[in-house]
């Protein structure tokens, strides 16, 4: 499984894919791909590329984003909440992130 970014969904829906997101996407197994929050515009998307496969922010999720927000901060990074977040869940599931 590979947990998408919302960027990378954005570039999925693009009327012109950029090359580098179009020669990735041709390199993934789609069943493999997922997305952890979206939006009204991503629907026609998830539905049909990705088939529903949402992963939730859960407690495991936000336990890990908790634990990478601190060993960043003790390092002098700042990071987002979003994106923290989306390390979380891929932290708690050990899978990779596309961004």
């Amino acid at each position: 499984m590979i947990l998408l970014d919302s960027n990378v969904v954005y570039g999925i829906m693009r009327a012109h894919l950029e090359p580098v997101v179009a020669a990735w996407l041709q390199r993934q197994q789609i069943d493999q791909l997922c997305k952890h929050d979206l939006q009204a515009g991503f629907d026609d998307v998830v539905v049909t590329l990705l088939e529903n496969r949402i992963v939730p922010f859960d407690s495991a999720a936000a336990n890990e984003a908790a634990k990478a927000r601190a060993i960043h901060k003790s390092n002098g990074i700042s990071t987002s909440i979003v994106d923290s977040q989306l390390a979380g869940i891929a932290l708690a599931l050990g899978v990779p992130v596309a961004t």
